[in-house]
């Protein structure tokens, strides 16, 4: 189920933002991190996760070790918690679809049960917002709304980024407009 992405902003006030950390962009990387953030930026739970298909930290991505990967739990392990995060809750990301499809693909890959996520895409929504079609990444988001996208953007970071974009969105904050030619800020996954 998706929300209407007209809906007034501050009924997004109410939705869990959802950054994960994965073994690459392929449509089975494992995810290395599960990170819902409340939309002030407050952190709600923070799992590191070992990946049990492909050992790749991604580190330049994710920020995390071979070492912190080894010490985590599996998936399957800490699946119940995060099941109580997604259940009851609407669920925001960037892009949702993306966030939703390593949900469903990780579960039905191990085996694990997976319920019906209500879901908003703040991609979409910025894109609206900034009027423009294709592709938008979260660092072009920020700097059109006059943000610092965090270097390095981990997911800590990345959560902030979200809720700094929320934040600029609701106060109708654009530095930059539609016709600026961001271009070379395009190919960036984040």
């Amino acid at each position: 189920m998706t929300i209407n992405l007209k809906q007034p902003l501050h009924e997004w006030a109410q939705a869990l933002i959802a950054v994960l950390d994965t073994t690459g962009l392929q449509d089975n990387a494992d995810i290395l991190r599960v990170l819902f953030a409340d939309c002030d930026g407050h952190i709600q739970y923070n799992q590191i996760i070992q990946p049990q298909r492909l050992f790749d930290p991604n580190t330049a991505y994710t920020g995390l070790s071979e070492e912190q990967l080894l010490q985590s739990p599996t998936l399957a392990s800490c699946w119940d918690d995060i099941m109580c995060y997604l259940s009851g809750n609407v669920v925001a990301g960037f892009p949702i679809e993306w966030v939703v499809a390593r949900f469903r693909e990780n579960a039905a890959h191990y085996g694990l049960p997976i319920i019906p996520i209500v879901d908003m895409c703040l991609q979409r929504r910025a894109q609206a917002y900034f009027g423009l079609s294709g592709r938008l990444s979260l660092q072009s988001a920020c700097e059109r709304a006059g943000l610092a996208f965090p270097r390095p953007a981990y997911a800590g970071e990345r959560a902030q980024a979200l809720c700094m974009l929320l934040q600029a969105i609701s106060e109708n904050r654009k530095a930059i407009t539609a016709d600026t030619d961001l271009g070379a800020l395009a190919d960036r996954p984040f």
